[in-house]
């Protein structure tokens, strides 16, 4: 399979625009994700339920992101399913804000999960096939607009949530998804329309026939392993350790803070090394922020750490990209980014939600830690496998 010709080919204006794009879309989160943990403990829910609504939520983004990508196949206007996906996620996103018993949050959290399945995968590859279609601009300077949003919309979310309460995050993401909408209308390129449904059935040869991308594949899923416990539980430790809102936003932002310089480093890091590099150096970092946090559990350190993790986040973001595009190359490529950016987080999220709910209600957070250090430890021993083609090899084939 390879990408659909467009006519419109991408100006500086829809660089611009795409990145206003990230900037809305990845930052909007910034209002409800770091607070959506505390907000469901705070309706009287237990680790045991609220890892059981995130295993729902995934498995739904997982059963969605098929659909996603066939009505996606379908459609001369790819923008257009986007804009709907943003839509849809709005939509569900205010009704989610008015639930507040176990029952309505697990069924509400599920339709949540489906709308949201093809936003990023899609995004991504917009992203990607910008940068791609124009060398000048690194994908990391795209990006790195999600983490200027982010930083943005965590503290004023948390500025406004601790001055009247977790329901402002709802209203706020959902405005930024519907700002999202207003800046695609204004796209002038047409981008590349990667069909993720023809090509899904093949992920399943390409992983029996090349080696390198089953070692990737299961290096992700275990680092995404890693993260499922502290991403589902860190706002309540935080709580439990004497943090407000507007604290627990200000550990959400730290790390995005320095992701604004990191993403822009890691572009000229991939030049001068390779993205395979920059992705081992990412779980080097993560193994010695979970060892911090194991050593010193406290609001500063979490700060500290968080603002470490941006640099992590960054290297991995931009890194990942890169190595599946030296992988796959233009074959199969929007199948691949929604496997590795969405199916397989998905998968670890239905299996890593519910264990760490029981580990939480059994032993408390701070045990998540440990078992996120050796997770990252795994990923890190399985990357060594990994050999990808540098960028001359790709040209010349």
């Amino acid at each position: 399979m390879q990408p659909s010709t467009s006519n419109q080919p991408p100006t500086r204006r829809d660089v611009r625009l795409v990145r206003v794009l990230y900037a809305l879309y990845i930052g909007g989160n910034g209002f409800l994700y770091p607070f959506w943990g505390l907000f469901l403990r705070r309706h009287g829910l237990s680790g045991t339920q609220i890892g059981f609504i995130s295993m729902v939520m995934s498995g739904a983004v997982l059963l969605a992101a098929v659909g996603w990508g066939r009505l996606s196949d379908r459609t001369t206007a790819p923008k257009r399913i986007l804009q709907f996906a943003l839509f849809l996620s709005a939509v569900v996103t205010i009704i989610l804000r008015f639930q507040d018993s176990f029952w309505p949050l697990l069924i509400v959290a599920g339709f949540y999960g489906a709308s949201v399945a093809g936003i990023q995968p899609m995004l991504y590859t917009l992203g990607y096939d910008l940068t791609e279609r124009m060398p000048s601009i690194g994908f990391g300077s795209v990006r790195v607009w999600g983490s200027i949003g982010w930083v943005v919309f965590v503290l004023l979310g948390g500025w406004a949530i601790q001055r009247a309460n977790l329901g402002f995050g709802f209203y706020g993401q959902t405005g930024a998804f519907l700002l999202a909408i207003a800046v695609i209308f204004f796209l002038q390129f047409s981008p590349s329309r990667y069909e993720v449904a023809e090509t899904s059935g093949g992920i399943q040869k390409d992983l029996l026939k090349n080696r390198d991308l089953l070692i990737l594949t299961a290096a992700v899923a275990v680092g995404y392993l890693a993260r499922v416990g502290p991403l589902r539980f860190e706002s309540i430790y935080l709580d439990e350790l004497g943090a407000g809102e507007m604290l627990i936003g200000v550990v959400n932002m730290a790390g995005a803070v320095l992701e604004i310089g990191a993403m822009f480093w890691a572009d000229r890091l991939v030049a001068k090394r390779s993205f395979l590099t920059i992705l081992k150096v990412n779980w080097v970092i993560e193994i010695v922020i979970m060892a911090a946090i194991l050593i010193h559990p406290s609001i500063p350190v979490f700060i500290v750490v968080r603002a470490i993790g941006g640099i992590s986040f960054s290297l991995y973001s931009v890194a990942l990209v890169g190595v599946i595009g030296r992988l796959v190359g233009g074959d199969s490529l929007g199948a691949w980014m929604a496997m590795l950016t969405v199916t397989v987080p998905s998968l670890m999220e239905i299996v890593g939600s519910p264990l760490s709910g029981v580990a939480f209600d059994a032993f408390g957070a701070y045990w998540l830690y440990a078992i996120a250090l050796g997770c990252d430890a795994l990923a890190l021993l399985l990357i060594q496998g990994v050999r990808t083609r540098s960028r001359r090899t790709m040209a010349a084939a």
